[in-house]
Formats: structure tokens, C-alpha cells, sequence
């Protein structure tokens, strides 16, 4: 059986029937033609923004910080402008000095129910408190919400008085001058030793002492401190300082304490308070201790020597 030309055609459409698709052409990243390849930023150029927006960032901080501190200031100055002071106190932290009392203390002051609680300039306050008290040492303005001021005082301490231009004055451990009398017996009575310096030249109460050379007070400061914490302050009648070398020390009206240098004077006065303890010397019998050299210290009976008067001149 022959078969006819028409059934040896392949089943289904026409070749001409079925649509072809263009071909496409892929290329793997990385390969081809190098100026067809997108163009990369370099790594700098991707930092640069974020160095720019943390910098943007701290800066606006800062300005905002700025602002608000500004606007505090406005505002507290506009609210303690509105404060009006009515109570004033002083306080003693340390304790209270008989030679200033409040009184002095708010006088010196001079604040009024007029005055604003942030308006008040406290270093002018602090400053004409102590102007008008030597005694005080310090002195610090408090504010205290929301109408009171407190004035905190610090006392200073008369120990010493010396003799200046026919004048007597007292003086702290810190050569401040206190206090000015005619009298030595103002404070002979109060307990105060008598002191003398070197070279000496002016003596203003409220000031520290003037000396005619240029000397290092530092240890002037330091005997005097070392004195005042001795146990035999309160016995004492005469320290006398001739320079750094030589220092002496009357005590209980009969026995003279040569001591030599200041440096060790804590050491000294132990040692010469021990000594004085001894029965030998509890009558008072009158005495030389020589203490310069402490791991080599004296002593010799003289009864016959008026103390009071020994190393005044």
C-alpha cells in the first residue's frame, strides 16, 4: 500500500504557525566588556556622608544644650527676681565666737526685705562681713528656697598678742591682727600668751602683721600652730621668735624653755611637757631646759631668776 505524499507530514502546526522569541544574551557580572560594567563609588565617598551626619548630630546636641541652658538662666533669673528676701539667719557650723555676735554679723551685712534672693551679690556680702569682723575667718551667703538667706561664720581665734608701737594687739596663729588695746592686761586676762616677732613694722587690725625684711612666715605660722595645739599653751607666758633658728618659751612664770629651732617643735613641747610633769619640777622651783637638741636635752635649777621678766626686750 502506497502511501499518499500528504501523510508523510508530521502532525500539529505549521513551522511558520509557531512564533520564534529574539535570543537574549546574559552576561555574569564581572565579565564583558569593562566600560559596559556600572560604575562603583569608591569607599571614601560612602564614609564621607556618615562622618557628616554624626558630626550634623553632635552639633545639633550641642546647640540644643546650649538653648536650654540659656533658657534656664532666663528663667531662674526672672523667678529669683521675684523672690523677695525676708528671713536672714546666721549659723556657726564650728562654733560661735564670744567677739562677734549676729547682730554684728547682719549689721555688717546690711541686707533688707527689699532685696531679691538672686539678686544679692554674695562675694560683696562676704566680702563687708569680714571687713567689719576680724575675728570671723570666713563667711559663706547660702540661699535657701524660697525666701531666706543664711550667712555661715567661721570664727577666727585670738591665742597671741604682742607689742607694737607703744600699742598692744592680738593676734591669731595665722598673724592676723584681731583686736588693738592700750593695755596689755586686756589680754593678758583673757588667757592670751605674749608673743614677740622679728622685725615687726606695721600692725592693722584686720590685717596680717608687716615685718621690715621680707621674711618666710610660713614658719612663724608653723611655731605659733604647733604652740597653740601644745598642751602647755595654757601655761605658757612668753613665746619669743627671734628668727627660725631660735625659739623660746617661758612657761608657768619659772622655767625658761630654750628650744632652738622651729622644726620639730611638736616634738619639743612633748618632750618639754613630760619633762615639767616630773615632781622635781611640780613647785614650780624655776628652771633652764634646754631642748635644741631633743635626743640631748638639759636642765638646770635656778631659783634665783625672775622668769616674768627673762627674754622680754
Amino acid at each position: 500500500m502506497t502511501s499518499s505524499p500528504q501523510s508523510a507530514r508530521p502532525r500539529g502546526r505549521p513551522l511558520r504557525d509557531v512564533p520564534i522569541e529574539p535570543a537574549v544574551m546574559r552576561r555574569t557580572p564581572g565579565t564583558g566588556n569593562p566600560a559596559d560594567r556600572p560604575a562603583q563609588k569608591p569607599a571614601s565617598a560612602a564614609k564621607k556622608p556618615r562622618k557628616r551626619s554624626a558630626m550634623l548630630s553632635v552639633l545639633t546636641v550641642l546647640l540644643l544644650l546650649l538653648i536650654a541652658g540659656v533658657l534656664f538662666g532666663l528663667v531662674a533669673g526672672v523667678f529669683g527676681a521675684m523672690l523677695e528676701l525676708e528671713t536672714v539667719t546666721v549659723e556657726w557650723p564650728a562654733g560661735q565666737t564670744e567677739m562677734v555676735t549676729d547682730t554684728d554679723v547682719l549689721a555688717a551685712a546690711a541686707l533688707s526685705e527689699t532685696d531679691r534672693l538672686y539678686g544679692i551679690d554674695a562675694d560683696a556680702v562676704e566680702s563687708a562681713v569680714l571687713r567689719a569682723n576680724p575675728y570671723l575667718a570666713d563667711v559663706k551667703l547660702e540661699r535657701r528656697l524660697p525666701n531666706t538667706v543664711a550667712l555661715l561664720c567661721t570664727p577666727r581665734e585670738a591665742a597671741y598678742y604682742l607689742a607694737a608701737d607703744g600699742e598692744w594687739f592680738a593676734i591669731s596663729a595665722d598673724l592676723i591682727v584681731l583686736e588693738q588695746s592700750s593695755s596689755e592686761a586686756t589680754f593678758d586676762e583673757r588667757g592670751l600668751v605674749q608673743v614677740i616677732l622679728p622685725q615687726v613694722q606695721h600692725t592693722v587690725v584686720g590685717r596680717p602683721v608687716e615685718f621690715r625684711d621680707a621674711i618666710d612666715t610660713a614658719y612663724l605660722c608653723a611655731a605659733l600652730d604647733a604652740h597653740r595645739a601644745s598642751a602647755l599653751w595654757a601655761e605658757s607666758d612668753l613665746l619669743r621668735i627671734n628668727s627660725r633658728f631660735d625659739v623660746r618659751l617661758i612657761v608657768r612664770g619659772s622655767y625658761a624653755l630654750t628650744l632652738g629651732s622651729s622644726e620639730d617643735m611638736p616634738l619639743k613641747l612633748e618632750l618639754a611637757e613630760k619633762i615639767l610633769a616630773d615632781s622635781l619640777f611640780a613647785a614650780n622651783t624655776g628652771a633652764f631646759l634646754d631642748l635644741s637638741n631633743p635626743s640631748e636635752s638639759s636642765a638646770i635649777l635656778d631659783k634665783q631668776t625672775d622668769y616674768r621678766l627673762l627674754w622680754r626686750d
